[in-house]
């Protein structure tokens, strides 16, 4: 597609739009509802790089996906979790096509906001698949009902390994875990250090 007049383009869409550089990810240009729903200035916008529009925690997720992102023509990237400039988290559909634009090679993305049509489910399962940091569902009782990639990884254990193992399996029966029991019995919850034990 080959963009003779950005200013016409993006205001015959409504949706937030904006047009970034592959080869260092800047963002080249951005409409008026991308700077209304992100809460950046255009200016702003257009000195960022598309990654500082992620949470810390998604731009390993992004950058992967870039580096396996071969294809030339129109993409649905799928469900991605950005965030807005005041730190809120924003759960947008990504669309992406190859442009020219100032006789460059650009690409265009288009955001569908679909935050609001998002069950705490849903939220939960992609927060939980995708995350980076290992995340672990359990029960009081120290039985591990999931356990996400990260933590597999982390811990060089299949899902399954880890919850046949439990807490007892998998958590150090030091000091500091006492302490941590110590505090959830009086608290009900628990914030801390813990040493975990790796499968080798």
């Amino acid at each position: 597609m080959d963009i003779k007049n950005v200013d016409l383009f993006f205001s015959e869409n409504p949706n937030p739009m904006w047009i970034y550089d592959p080869s260092d990810l800047s963002i080249q240009e951005v409409n008026q509802s991308a700077v209304e729903l992100y809460g950046y200035s255009h200016s702003e916008m257009c000195s960022m790089t598309i990654d500082q529009l992620r949470p810390a925690s998604e731009v390993e997720t992004l950058k992967k996906h870039l580096g396996n992102d071969k294809k030339p023509e129109f993409n649905n990237a799928g469900l991605w979790r950005h965030q807005k400039k005041n730190g809120d988290d924003l759960f947008v559909r990504v669309l992406t096509s190859p442009v020219s634009y100032e006789g460059n090679n650009y690409k265009l993305v288009v955001v569908q906001d679909v935050t609001s049509k998002i069950d705490y489910q849903q939220k939960y399962e992609m927060l939980f698949e995708n995350s980076l940091d290992g995340i672990m569902l359990t029960a009081p009782n120290g039985d591990i009902l999931q356990a996400n990639k990260a933590a597999c990884n982390i811990l060089g254990m299949t899902e399954q390994e880890i919850t046949r193992k439990g807490r007892e399996g998998i958590v150090a029966k030091d000091e500091k875990l006492e302490k941590a029991l110590e505090q959830r019995s009086e608290t009900g919850k628990f914030s801390g250090e813990l040493t975990y034990v790796h499968k080798s």
